[in-house]
């Protein structure tokens, strides 16, 4: 329900959602896209299928979701088939790793692993060309951008909380967590 509400009000307030391939490619050109909200929903829950999907339906609203491709088909998360149908229905799905590991823990090896697996699973599942990246708990520095551009990548989400992005910021770009809580809790009634 308090998603339902969040979806409605973005709505019904004059808001477009959008991919995440769009916002990047709007920075990267300086293009100004006027009243938009790109959707994130990150890791593969199962509850991203049964509910957030059902009412994204009922709105209009794309999703993007930011799968750490290892955990699909495991209880308590989506499965490939629900993933392609929802991306079927005009949907973002990004690369979020393959484990939901923390990439500034692991060497260069395991953070390349992380990413090219999930790389590589996003891309025999769903085809097309997976270059957009979001952090596991935000974790990122130097050293992780630098391995995601050396593999194509143009931009990432971080979860530093802002909504100006630039593209100064394109491999670490702001995300505000809403989560569940009710609207009043954001100051909007």
């Amino acid at each position: 329900d308090i998603f339902d509400s969040q979806m409605q009000y973005l709505i019904s307030h004059g808001y477009r959602t959008i991919k995440a391939e769009e916002l990047i490619n709007a920075i990267l050109s300086h293009q100004n896209l006027g009243k938009v909200a790109v959707v994130t929903l990150d890791d593969g829950y199962d509850d991203v299928y049964t509910n957030a999907f059902q009412t994204a339906k009922k709105y209009g609203v794309i999703l993007n979701l930011m799968i750490s491709t290892g955990l699909l088909n495991n209880p308590g998360f989506m499965t490939w088939d629900q993933v392609r149908e929802i991306t079927g229905a005009g949907n973002g799905v990004y690369n979020h790793t393959w484990s939901h590991f923390s990439l500034n823990a692991g060497s260069d090896n395991k953070v390349t692993s992380e990413i090219m697996t999930a790389k590589q699973q996003l891309d025999s599942n769903l085809g097309g060309n997976d270059n957009i990246f979001t952090y596991p708990y935000g974790s990122y520095s130097d050293r992780v951008v630098s391995i995601l551009k050396s593999h194509g990548f143009i931009g990432a989400f971080s979860t530093v909380p802002g909504d100006s992005e630039c593209e100064g910021n394109i491999m670490y770009l702001y995300r505000t967590r809403v989560g569940n809580a009710p609207l009043s809790s954001y100051g909007v009634y």
